[in-house]
């Protein structure tokens, strides 16, 4: 090195013995002295020496921080994926790269993706499809890198990755923790609570949360697809009322589905007053792109708490207390799944059952079936106050 190369690397082996590894300068010139003023071996001697010497090497540009091409690689995934899709891949390099807080892009392997599968399987009990997703950022973000140096893909850091095996720990009827767990998939409202919360949100003057929960109680839609429905996708004045869900997560969830009475007139406010473009509710750009929807988890959350229901429940929930009715009135799996949206698994009816359930078949379960309390009744011009009767 030259003379002013020399000078400035003295001076990080001094910074990093000093304040990365708390060597007074005492201590340090003798250390040096000791090992015939080799900075490297003299700092790997003391404790945390190593990690210090990582730190030189990557102050001098000998080691390159794991994240150190993030910002490229969120815009090229920018240009190549969907908003949500590129967002998550971004999100997912992140929090692989806070578990390991000094890697460097020399040191990555196999060894800490792995240590990264087992941390969030067994240490956080994740399920291992959620965790394959995460590690799906992170192996985007790896070929990213690789792209940019070919030497890199020698590493085989995804290679036959090894899976922790969770097993469900099961006790004895004996041990006292024993406990006989709730037969469901989830949490679902008690239909005789639906109404209140379309009542909580009306009084706090919501108006688009209000309405995406009576559209949701009463047809089990998700909330992205209730928030993208469009005047040209809600159809008031055939002789069978329907809508269609267009912009739902599966194929499936892609129906034709009449419009229950109880919820014609929050419907027709809606189409005759729409929003932009056509919309039936507001929308808004976000962190995760261009859903309709994320904007009203916040204030239904807050309802919940206010209500005081437990941490589970959310928007899905409606479609659990939706199933739940048919399941009561004894309608088949069958016509359940249609109105639904959920593919049919079994062969024969997965195979050669036809993709719609006739309107007025739908119509006629919908109304027997789907009932609550109360219905909803928010007064004249819709966004006023219920009338009095």
């Amino acid at each position: 090195p030259t003379e002013a190369e020399y000078v400035r690397l003295v001076e990080i082996f001094d910074f990093a013995a000093q304040d990365l590894a708390g060597i007074s300068p005492r201590d340090w010139h003798e250390r040096l002295a000791a090992f015939g003023l080799d900075p490297a071996r003299a700092l790997r001697s003391v404790e945390h020496g190593e990690r210090a010497v990582e730190q030189v090497e990557v102050i001098t540009g000998n080691r390159t921080p794991f994240l150190a091409k993030i910002a490229d690689f969120k815009t090229a995934m920018a240009r190549e994926l969907d908003a949500k899709t590129a967002y998550g891949y971004g999100q997912d390099t992140g929090h692989f790269a806070a578990m390991f807080p000094d890697l460097t892009i020399e040191d990555f392997s196999q060894q800490h993706v792995e240590g990264f599968i087992r941390a969030r399987m067994v240490g956080q009990g994740k399920a291992r499809s959620t965790v394959a997703k995460q590690i799906s950022g992170v192996r985007s973000y790896w070929n990213h890198l690789c792209a940019l140096d070919q030497n890199l893909r020698e590493r085989r850091a995804f290679d036959h990755l090894q899976w922790p095996k969770t097993k469900t720990e099961r006790l004895r009827p004996s041990d006292p923790n024993f406990r006989i767990e709730d037969d469901d998939d989830g949490p679902r409202f008690e239909p005789a609570f639906v109404p209140r919360l379309w009542e909580e949100a009306h009084g706090r003057k919501q108006f688009d949360l209000r309405d995406v929960i009576v559209i949701a109680a009463f047809t089990g839609g998700r909330r992205e697809a209730i928030a993208s429905l469009h005047r040209k996708t809600v159809f008031l004045d055939e002789p069978i009322p329907y809508l269609v869900f267009h912009e739902d997560k599966t194929d499936a969830g892609n129906r034709r589905l009449p419009i229950h009475p109880a919820i014609v007139p929050v419907l027709r406010y809606r189409h005759e007053n729409p929003v932009e473009d056509g919309y039936l509710f507001r929308g808004g750009k976000n962190k995760i792109g261009d859903k309709r929807s994320p904007r009203l988890s916040r204030p239904f959350r807050e309802i919940l708490n206010d209500l005081q229901v437990p941490a589970g429940f959310g928007f899905h929930s409606f479609r659990r207390t939706f199933v739940d009715l048919l399941a009561t009135a004894n309608i088949s799996e069958l016509h359940a799944a249609k109105l639904v949206g959920h593919a049919i698994k079994t062969l024969t009816y997965g195979l050669y059952a036809s993709n719609r359930l006739p309107l007025d078949r739908a119509q006629k379960i919908m109304t027997d079936c789907v009932n609550y309390p109360s219905v909803p009744d928010f007064g004249s011009g819709h966004q006023g106050r219920k009338q009095r009767r």
